[in-house]
């Protein structure tokens, strides 16, 4: 059970079950209101369970229940993987969309918003791709993203060095985009794609306001494929 992902779920049947979509005789009997906490251990429960049809479609996630019962627009998920729970702004948004894992571990876009600068969707792609970029050297050098800071490449250089690895700050960072650009190639051949009609981006993300405010979809769209650019020509 990944805590994110339940969450999103638990949060997703609230509104299904709120709005008609699903029966409380669906759910076992199970009332969910935001902030009770009782009603949602029980959900749990019965999502771990599995024994009800309406269980076993919402442990397939989101992506999967809402194209069953309706509620896409509230159904939170970037590439059929749940969201996290940072909506700090647009760089999240549009790293959840193009991350390898669309995850915020990939390119860490709630950073970028938290800085102050203001950013176009051009230059909030770049940064993103940048940061997943150096990512797939320190996860390769099974480096917790926690200490992120204290590994420059300098520091990442010298370590290699000590190992008899000698390699100059271009090629590390050409090390990096090459792992990234494989995992998409695995992607691609996978079925993922960059179309928006298959990258959909849920309606709630631009009705809710988030740390910079209220988020533009055309503004996302453009780092989106800002982020194509990047993965399939650098």
């Amino acid at each position: 059970m990944d805590a994110m992902s339940s969450g999103v779920v638990a949060s997703y049947a609230t509104e299904a079950l709120k709005n008609g979509l699903i029966s409380l005789e669906m759910m076992g009997g199970i009332e969910l209101k935001f902030g009770d906490a009782p009603g949602y251990l029980q959900f749990f429960r019965a999502l771990v369970d599995q024994q009800l049809p309406l269980f076993q479609d919402l442990g397939r996630g989101v992506d999967y229940a809402s194209a069953i019962y309706g509620g896409v627009e509230y159904a939170l998920a970037f590439g059929k993987n749940e969201m996290p729970g940072y909506f700090s702004g647009p760089a999240a948004i549009i790293g959840y969309l193009t991350g390898a894992r669309h995850s915020h571990l990939d390119g860490a876009g709630y950073s970028i918003d938290q800085k102050p600068e203001e950013k176009n969707p051009q230059q909030n792609a770049l940064e993103l791709y940048s940061e997943e970029a150096w990512r797939q050297i320190l996860s390769s050098l099974v480096i917790c993203f926690f200490s992120r800071d204290l590994y420059t490449e300098e520091t990442v250089r010298e370590c290699l060095a000590i190992c008899g690895i000698e390699m100059d700050e271009n090629r590390l960072h050409r090390l990096g985009e090459e792992i990234l650009k494989e995992k998409y190639q695995f992607k691609f051949r996978e079925g993922f794609s960059f179309d928006p009609d298959l990258l959909t981006l849920p309606a709630r993300v631009t009705e809710q306001i988030s740390g910079k405010g209220h988020l533009d979809a055309s503004f996302i769209r453009e780092g989106v494929m800002a982020y194509q650019n990047l993965i399939t020509n650098k």
